[in-house]
């Protein structure tokens, strides 16, 4: 049984237009597959359609099974999602927000410390637990954030069955030792046998983490492939309407991109 995430003819229509047309893709269990694409492209449009956060056309199948037939409870069980964006109304502590991951598996009390507390070590907010959320910079918050989902699928497998960590530009608030560690921790959950499905601005990061890249523009999915397939100078150029050259290091298979290597 395929235990895919796969898409198939999504199109997304807003007050009449179109923001998301034809896409389909397949993101796999123990990779990590990223969407790129310049502001405006759709990016995030897409994944709160494959969520259910937004209708859509099309066909969205989490685990060979359509997404509309999961209850909200299966499916908080077997996909977490961090939006881009997550506001507070009510003052709680880090602990309490990442408390909320808990709640589609109940653990006794002493477990759901322990967890808590590894969740937010892996995210290097240890410590943090009894701050107020809302005193927190905007990195941190987003951090604190992460660590509530890995709660909720903390397990990347469950039996022969993956997990999903639906992330949409989970490294935007962050300093450059800290995008590294979340990537990492992505990196790790797909290793282990779930599957990652994330938004990235950054392509440099996208080309160290992802084992499959698509690439959206104007509502519509450029390409999708492997990093050394998609990281070619005119499809990335024309991705961003911007002249952009990749870059490789001698005897090394990893591309990279520079700005300034797309001026003459």
């Amino acid at each position: 049984m395929e235990t895919n995430l796969s898409v198939s003819g999504l199109a997304v229509r807003l007050s009449g237009k179109t923001i998301v047309s034809d896409v389909t893709f397949a993101a796999r269990p123990g990779k990590v597959c990223t969407i790129v694409g310049p502001n405006g492209s759709g990016k995030s449009t897409l994944l709160k359609a494959i969520t259910g956060e937004t209708g859509h056309d099309g066909e969205v199948h989490l685990n060979a099974r359509p997404l509309e037939r999961y209850a909200p409870q299966e499916l908080a069980e077997v996909r977490a999602v961090l939006p881009q964006h997550t506001q507070l109304s009510f003052p709680l502590t880090v602990k309490e927000v990442v408390r909320l991951g808990l709640q589609t598996a109940p653990l006794q009390v002493f477990q759901a410390q322990e967890r808590i507390a590894a969740a937010l070590e892996r995210v290097d907010m240890s410590g943090f637990e009894g701050r107020a959320y809302q005193s927190l910079s905007g990195g941190e918050q987003q951090r604190v954030q992460l660590a509530r989902v890995l709660c909720q699928v903390w397990q990347p497998k469950v039996g022969d069955q993956p997990r999903w960590l639906i992330l949409d530009e989970p490294i935007s608030s962050l300093d450059i030792r800290h995008q590294v560690l979340i990537m990492d921790v992505a990196r790790d959950f797909a290793d282990r046998g779930g599957g990652v499905l994330c938004v990235l601005h950054d392509l440099n990061l996208t080309a160290m983490y992802s084992d499959q890249v698509l690439v959206m523009k104007n509502g519509r999915l450029l390409a999708d492939g492997k990093v050394a397939e998609v990281y070619q100078d005119e499809l990335i150029s024309e991705a961003f309407d911007f002249p952009l050259r990749i870059g490789a290091l001698p005897g090394g298979a990893m591309p990279f991109l520079l700005p300034q290597a797309g001026r003459d």
